[in-house]
C-alpha cells in the first residue's frame, strides 16, 4: 500500500497535491474499504474530487472561500474535505447534531460562502444560511445521494490542484467562545509526515479518518 509523499516541503505544497503524489502507478488498486464491504479505488478518490472541485469552479465558488460541511465522518464527507484542499477552499467542520443558532454563527463568523447539509436539514439550514450571507447550498447523505454528488456527477474528472504556499488556511476549527483554530496546508502535510507510514498497510484507512474527522 502506497503513502503520501511527504518530502514535498510543507511550505510550498498544497495538502491534496502531496497525497496525490502518495497515490500508487495503478489507480485501480483498492485505497479504502468500509466496514460495509464497500471499495473505493484510488482512482474514485482522484475522479470524484477533482469533479466535486470543478462543481466548485463552474458555480464560481470565489478562491479561498470557505465551505461549512455539516456532515458526520463518511467516504463522501471525506472526498469533500479533499476537494476542498484540492481546490485550496478552506473546510470548516461543524457537528452534524449542530443548533440551528449555532450554524448561523459559524455562517456569520467564517463568513462561509458553501454550505452542505443532509437533505433532512436542508429546508430550515438553507433559508437561514442564505440569510446569513451563504451562497450555495448542498446537500450530502448517509446514502452517497444528495445535490452535492449529484451535479458533481456531471463535471469534469481532471482538476489540477490549486497552487498554495504551506500557511495557507486549509481547515478553519470553530470554537465554543466564537473563536476559530486555522489549520494550515503545512500543518497537515507534516501531520502526515509524523504518522507511521507503514503501519499495517492501513494508509487508505488513515487519510480517510484524518479527513472526515
Amino acid at each position: 500500500m502506497p503513502h503520501p509523499d511527504t518530502k514535498m516541503s510543507p511550505s510550498h505544497a498544497n495538502a491534496f497535491s502531496v497525497f496525490r503524489a502518495g497515490f500508487p502507478a495503478d489507480l485501480d488498486t483498492t485505497a479504502i474499504e468500509t466496514d460495509t464491504g464497500l471499495r473505493y479505488s484510488w482512482r474514485d478518490l482522484d475522479r470524484a474530487t477533482a469533479m466535486v472541485a470543478n462543481l466548485f469552479v463552474d458555480r464560481g465558488v470565489s478562491a479561498g472561500a470557505r465551505v461549512t460541511i455539516q456532515r458526520g465522518p463518511s467516504v463522501e464527507a471525506a472526498i469533500l474535505r479533499w476537494a476542498c484542499l484540492r481546490g485550496g477552499w478552506i473546510a470548516v467542520p461543524m457537528d452534524a447534531n449542530a443548533p440551528e443558532d449555532g450554524l448561523v454563527s459559524v455562517i456569520q463568523s467564517t463568513q462561509a460562502e458553501v454550505l452542505v447539509c443532509s437533505s433532512a436539514t436542508m429546508g430550515v439550514w438553507s433559508k437561514r444560511a442564505f440569510q446569513a450571507g451563504t451562497r450555495h447550498v448542498f446537500t450530502l447523505n448517509d446514502d452517497r445521494r444528495g445535490t452535492l454528488l449529484d451535479r458533481a456527477s456531471h463535471c469534469s474528472d481532471v482538476h489540477e490542484p490549486t497552487p498554495c504556499q504551506g500557511q495557507a488556511p486549509a481547515i478553519l476549527v470553530p470554537g465554543a467562545a466564537g473563536d476559530s483554530v486555522c489549520v494550515t496546508h503545512g500543518q497537515l502535510i507534516e501531520t502526515l509526515s509524523a504518522q507511521d507510514q507503514d503501519r499495517d498497510g492501513r494508509v487508505g484507512q488513515d487519510l480517510l479518518r484524518f479527513a472526515a474527522q
